[in-house]
């Protein structure tokens, strides 16, 4: 977008648009929700263009970040799930110990009598 803004932009006699580096620079200002307002738009098109880069710039942020909340929801989630696992396991470890135990008891006391 910053190279197309170019042509559109240098035919304005008070374009400050007028390099393929001043539109990259614009875009990316644009883009990130930085800009600093040193170079931008003068006519219609180049204005239209700023808007769709500044939705743009919003979705893809917002896309980023919602990522990052569900890869570190998914870490959060694996953990707890992980333990919780390993607290079953060690509930049937007490339960079998448990077990062997009564049985013991049991035949002890069958013996005994």
């Amino acid at each position: 977008m910053g190279v197309l803004v170019v042509p559109i932009e240098s035919v304005h006699g008070q374009a400050n648009i007028r390099h393929v580096g001043d539109g990259i620079w614009w875009s990316v200002t644009t883009m990130t929700g930085v800009g600093f307002g040193d170079v931008y738009p003068v006519t219609a098109m180049g204005r239209v263009i700023g808007m769709v880069l500044e939705v743009c710039g919003v979705i893809v942020f917002g896309l980023i970040a919602g990522q990052i909340a569900v890869a570190l929801f998914r870490i959060q989630d694996d953990f707890n799930w992980k333990r919780l696992f390993e607290r079953m396991d060690g509930i049937e470890q007490r339960l079998d110990r448990m077990e062997k135990k009564q049985e013991f008891v049991v035949k002890d006391k069958a013996v005994s009598d």
